[in-house]
C-alpha cells in the first residue's frame, strides 16, 4: 500500500516532468525559408479612417517587445536604453501604398514597430513568434 505522504511529491514530480517536456518555441508548421509579412497602416482623424501613406515600418529580428520594454524610441527606428542602441534589421516605408508587404529572410521571432506619418511621434509595436506564418496585421493610429 502506498504511503499517502508521498502522493503529493509524486504528483509534483509528474507535473515537473510534464512541464519540462513542453517546448514553447516548437514550430507546429514545417520549417521553411519563405515567411511573408503584410502590414496595413491607417489613421483615424475623427472624420474617418484613412491610409497612412507615408508610415514607416521597422522590423527587428530575434527580439520580442518584452525584451525592449525599457527602451525609448528615437527617430528612424532606433531604440535606446542606457546608452545601448538597437537598430532595425529592416526599414520599410509605405510610399503611397496602403499596405507594406515583404518576404522575411528567416523564421525567428521578430518585433515590428510602426511609426505613423499623420500623427507625429505615435508608434505601434507588436511581436510575432517563429511559427507565425504568414504575418498579417493592421495598425490604426488615433489622435
Amino acid at each position: 500500500m502506498m504511503n499517502l505522504s508521498r502522493c503529493p511529491i509524486l504528483l509534483l514530480l509528474l507535473f515537473a516532468l510534464f512541464c519540462s517536456c513542453h517546448d514553447e518555441d516548437r514550430e507546429d508548421t514545417p520549417p521553411t525559408d519563405k515567411r511573408t509579412a503584410n502590414f496595413i497602416v491607417k489613421y483615424n482623424d475623427g472624420s474617418g479612417i484613412h491610409p497612412d501613406y507615408k508610415a514607416k515600418v521597422y522590423i527587428y529580428y530575434g527580439i520580442y517587445s518584452m525584451d525592449i520594454a525599457g527602451f525609448r524610441y528615437l527617430s528612424d527606428g532606433v531604440l535606446e536604453y542606457r546608452g545601448q542602441e538597437i537598430v532595425p534589421d529592416i526599414e520599410l516605408f509605405a510610399d503611397g501604398k496602403e499596405d507594406v508587404s515583404l518576404l522575411l529572410s528567416n523564421t525567428e521571432k521578430i518585433t515590428v514597430v510602426v511609426e505613423s506619418s499623420f500623427y507625429e511621434g505615435k508608434i505601434g509595436i507588436t511581436s510575432y513568434s517563429p511559427g507565425d506564418m504568414p504575418i498579417k496585421d493592421t495598425f490604426i493610429f488615433g489622435g
